[in-house]
């Protein structure tokens, strides 16, 4: 019996470049007023909902930034696995996830809620923790203060 030799393939991400970026510099976050500025260049006039996580070290200095799903005016498609892929490619033990609203509403949907209720389990047995779940529009909502529902964190 012939043993077959298996090969893997590495397929490399596409990046997005995005203006203003190589300027960014990985300080700590300590509260979600620091996403603000962070996420700005890229939600900024979308016209479609996208969804990034932000991985974190041991010192909330973010590890990576990617971009997860980008959708259509009022859904994306989101693949756990690809969050917990990507964190845990960049070695992060915490991260945030944010999308945007384009109609400016930040109130979260059922699903907003649900998903970030299953992330948040399935994190926990990863042990890469979600410290946030960001709904980014017309303000700054954090899904985690004040009992899922969410708190408006001021006008962008």
């Amino acid at each position: 019996m012939r043993r077959k030799k298996i090969s893997f393939v590495r397929l490399k991400q596409e990046k997005l470049c995005i203006k203003g970026l190589e300027e960014l510099e990985a300080k700590p976050i300590s509260s979600p007023y620091d996403i603000k500025d962070l996420m700005m260049p890229f939600f900024k006039d979308l016209d479609r909902e996208m969804m990034l996580v932000l991985g974190l070290d041991t010192k909330n200095k973010p590890t990576v930034i990617s971009v997860i799903s980008i959708g259509t005016l009022n859904q994306a498609t989101v693949s756990t696995r690809e969050i917990f892929k990507t964190l845990l490619l960049a070695n992060s033990i915490r991260f945030i996830i944010i999308h945007n609203h384009p109609s400016g509403d930040t109130t979260p949907s059922e699903n907003d809620l649900k998903f970030t209720r299953k992330i948040k389990e399935v994190g926990e047995l990863m042990e890469v923790y979600l410290l946030d779940s960001i709904i980014y529009g017309d303000d700054l909502r954090s899904l985690r203060a004040n009992d899922w529902r969410g708190i408006s964190i001021g006008r962008i």
